[in-house]
């Protein structure tokens, strides 16, 4: 298959649609101004929107065929990052020289590089929606010109301001319909026009915010390639290549460059966000007034100087993207993580805002954008409920008593499809074909995940609370008595089985082919996944409720007696430990950098991942913090009353919030569970809740 026509048929295909689009809106007009008849209107209307089908219908056809071969590029894309971390390894243990080893990186990369381009390429053509967004897409690239940053932000402006125009056009017709000095034909038609001009407005609006969120994404790459090398200097110090000293200033170097992006995506974020001139003059003055600020804070010994002229923000605007520009031009080679061996006793404030993404229990990545989000609908099934499971385009809901629901993302339909009669406390498992629920009376049961009924159902000894977790169609199951399994799915098989001093309901993580279990005394154990041998084990002597985290070598474990743990997980040592002063109930969340945890009181803690540093927290408000979730740059944190939105680049001591939500219909029991850009809230009187946004952001 030749996908190279494929993709240029689709640019084709967008270019028609969006012309037969444009033509329609036009003949619309044409309609309301009475330059044509109806008659004309209807037979032009019926031909355009049978082209608009067959376009649509030949675009899903194609962007098909293109979606099967981006997953190709994708694995393929994988298999080359894998080599060239294997090339660096045998380079680093001597297997290969380094002259040897540069080479065939270089080569390796040469085809990254060249598979990368066909990856944008394509998934350009398979998620854009029209021409216009296509060529946005295509535009985007790492070194983008200051002048055309500039005359997008200009082009913002403007359309903010005509759309304000039309806004007051139409507030005005109105006002004088009602006071009888417009006639009710002029009114209609006026009110068309303006009403067909503002959606034109809008649709620019949104092809430009599309654009900056590309922009964004582009820096988030950005700041990626250097929070990924952070180990590897690390690495280097520790296996003598690289002086010490020199390692650590090449550390701090690419912590303040990574500090800065994430300044700077906070900056495009809320410009993005502007509705109005006046609120993105606003922006913009208020950067102005911070830079002004930290130079002065930077520069104490000068007087102020007699301002000679006003500063216009459209000259500050180029100044911010002069210096976005910079940064993106003068990358520097990713840094290391800062040194584990010193470990504070007193956690310190650092001002350093953090992007996370994508924990483990997070069922998707979907960018909850900080928008004002409302409960909008509240369903009761009776019962106490699991944590959702998202399949395809619905929920599948497990009550205490096993009863297994089928249901819509939007709630309007809920069917009790099934029940395995028996009572359950953990989450399900959804594992490609199957689902996967685990009872009280050690009973691990297999339901067909398409129609939810039984495939097979495997007896273990022990209650089984803790969640089941899989990985290549084995899944493992910790029971409460100690016992831990592991147990082939297809085969109906249990592989192997060991007894441990004492059980638990913490879920297990699996690394690689270790499998990682902690106890209710907080024993940690380290096994062999393929064998079921036990590797090292390390003894915390604290109760443990909670699920421990995995992330980027280290597990994040928190204990009833209020300490955070951070275990290496390969020896299985004490990297650091602090204490919040509460215990911890349940699981952290880990990831780009920083693990956020959650205690009793209430209270919501980001703590790095390299060292003690405080980088901010949050009181909730109610005790209890029942779970934390993470969607791109958005914290979700419930308690028994509240769901709080916490922003993540929050530059303070203490985090900024996006919006809460008082939850009235019940106590809340469960992590928020994001599914599709919605969440759902689970409550112990059995209610299931769904938080949407507006359609404006707040």
């Amino acid at each position: 298959m030749n996908h190279s026509n494929t993709f240029h048929r689709i640019q084709e295909l967008l270019k028609e649609k969006e012309k037969y689009t444009k033509s329609l809106k036009n003949l619309d007009l044409l309609k309301e101004k009475g330059e044509i008849t109806l008659r004309q209107h209807e037979e032009l209307k019926a031909d355009y929107m049978r082209k608009l089908e067959d376009i649509e219908e030949a675009l899903n056809s194609l962007k098909k065929e293109l979606k099967e071969e981006l997953s190709k590029l994708r694995r393929e894309k994988e298999k080359l990052d894998e080599q060239i971390r294997k090339t660096e390894i045998r380079a680093l243990i001597g297997e290969i020289s380094e002259e040897k080893a540069k080479n065939q990186m270089a080569r390796l990369q040469r085809k990254i590089d060249s598979l990368e381009k066909k990856l944008h390429l394509y998934e350009a053509a398979v998620v854009s929606g029209s021409y216009s967004e296509f060529q946005a897409r295509l535009e985007r690239k790492i070194h983008k010109k200051d002048e055309k940053q500039l005359k997008r932000l200009k082009s913002f402006k403007q359309l903010l301001e005509e759309k304000e125009k039309q806004d007051n056009s139409l507030k005005k017709l109105e006002e004088l319909y009602k006071q009888g000095e417009v006639n009710k034909k002029e009114y209609e038609n006026l009110k068309r026009e303006y009403l067909f001009k503002l959606e034109e407005i809008i649709d620019q609006i949104e092809s430009i915010r599309r654009e900056i969120e590309l922009y964004i994404a582009e820096i988030k790459v950005e700041k990626e390639h250097l929070e990924n090398g952070i180990e590897e200097v690390e690495v280097r110090i520790k296996v003598g290549e690289i002086d010490e000293k020199e390692g650590r200033e090449t550390i701090e170097r690419h912590i303040k460059q990574i500090k800065t992006l994430d300044q700077h995506i906070f900056k495009l974020m809320k410009i993005m966000r502007a509705n109005s001139p006046s609120q993105l003059e606003s922006i913009i003055e208020e950067e102005k007034e911070e830079t002004e600020e930290k130079q002065e804070r930077i520069e104490p010994k000068y007087p102020p100087r007699k301002k000679r002229f006003k500063v216009s923000y459209v000259t500050f605007a180029i100044l911010i993207i002069l210096l976005i520009g910079y940064l993106m031009k003068n990358r520097f080679l990713p840094g290391g993580s800062l040194n584990s061996g010193s470990v504070q006793n007193e956690p310190s404030f650092r001002l350093y805002p953090m992007y996370l993404l994508n924990p483990v229990h997070l069922a998707d990545t979907s960018n909850l954008l900080p928008y004002e989000y409302t409960i909008k609908t509240v369903k009761s099934l009776g019962q106490r409920l699991m944590l959702p499971l998202g399949v395809d385009d619905r929920l599948i809901l497990v009550d205490e008593k096993g009863n297994i629901y089928s249901s819509t993302e939007l709630l309007d339909s809920i069917a009790l499809m099934d029940s395995i009669n028996s009572f359950v406390d953990c989450d399900p498992l959804y594992i490609g074909p199957y689902i996967i629920i685990g009872d009280l009376e050690g009973n691990l049961f297999v339901l067909n995940s398409h129609n939810l009924k039984l495939k097979e159902r495997l007896k273990v000894e022990g209650a089984i609370t803790a969640q089941p977790v899989s990985m290549d169609g084995i899944v493992y199951i910790f029971t409460e008595s100690g016992n831990l399994y592991s147990y082939d799915v297809e085969k109906d098989s249990v592989l192997w089985n060991v007894k441990l001093e004492n059980g638990g309901r913490a879920t297990p993580v699996i690394s690689g082919k270790y499998l990682y279990v902690l106890d209710m005394t907080g024993t940690l154990y380290k096994f062999n996944r393929e064998r079921g041998t036990r590797e090292l084990q390390i003894d915390l002597n604290e109760p443990c409720e909670a699920s421990p985290v995995a992330y980027k070598g280290k597990l994040f474990i928190g204990t009833l007696k209020g300490n955070l743990y951070a275990i290496t997980m390969d020896s299985l040592k004490v990297f650091y430990k602090i204490n919040v002063n509460s215990p911890i109930r349940t699981a952290p969340a880990a990831d780009k950098g920083a693990v956020i945890v959650g205690d009793f009181g209430g209270t919501c803690y980001a703590y790095s991942t390299l060292d003690t540093t405080l980088l901010w927290l949050y009181n909730t408000g109610a005790p209890n913090v029942l779970g934390i979730s993470i969607s791109d740059s958005v914290v979700l944190v419930a308690n028994t009353e509240n769901l709080v939105a916490l922003n993540l680049y929050t530059t303070g001591n203490i985090a900024e919030t996006l919006w809460k939500r008082k939850i009235q219909s019940g106590v809340v029991s469960k992590p928020p569970f994001v599914y599709r850009g919605k969440i759902y809230i689970v409550t112990v009187d059995g209610k299931i809740i769904l938080i949407t946004p507006r359609q404006e952001p707040s």
